[in-house]
């Protein structure tokens, strides 16, 4: 009964906070405060985090050859809202022996993160409003009954507010690919 308990708050406890930085970024409030980090260092600690979830479903997780170190001046929340929103929708649509795979490349004044997964994929009519608050495609629904549709909308709007852009790929049953190209000095708000 307790873990059953703990689950459940901490799935509300994170639907409050979603919603928080939904009615944050509505209003204007939500601040850019850049600090400098290490974001190889930075994505490699999340990876670790979520290390038993991917045992548990049994994934393959590559963090594809990268810099040793990728030093950027970014807001530290907003990089950690992308990454935890990508990586964890990767591992939640990609189905049991699954591959995920992350990467970082660095540019002239930008670096890409990306996270590629051989998931569900997301079917051509639902790819148009895979950034709209609240919005979860049709197969996603089926994999997962629950799930609030805000993890994608609050990555595109923290890549924006870094001064950066999101894209991504998918094709149904063969997975999808998502990259946020970032500035290497994003800006303070």
């Amino acid at each position: 009964y307790l873990g059953a308990i703990h689950t459940s708050v901490e799935r509300l406890a994170a639907l409050v906070d979603d919603l928080l930085k939904v009615s944050r970024i509505e209003r204007g409030s939500l601040g850019v405060t850049p600090e400098a980090l290490d974001a190889v260092q930075f994505t490699r600690e999340y990876l670790q985090e979520c290390a038993p979830l991917i045992e548990k479903k049994k994934l393959v997780l590559r963090f594809k050859p990268h810099p040793t170190t990728l030093r950027v001046v970014s807001d530290k929340t907003m990089f950690r809202n992308i990454i935890q929103s990508l990586v964890s929708n990767a591992i939640e649509y990609t189905p049991p022996a699954g591959t995920i795979t992350v990467s970082l490349q660095k540019n002239d004044r930008t670096f890409i993160f990306g996270v590629e997964d051989s998931g569900i994929g997301i079917s051509p009519e639902d790819q148009k409003r895979v950034f709209q608050k609240f919005f979860r495609g049709n197969n996603a629904q089926l994999m997962k009954a629950g799930g609030t549709g805000l993890g994608l909308y609050i990555a595109k709007e923290a890549a924006s507010l870094l001064g950066g852009t999101i894209a991504f790929t998918s094709e149904e049953k063969k997975g999808t690919t998502f990259s946020v190209t970032l500035p290497l000095t994003s800006k303070p708000r």
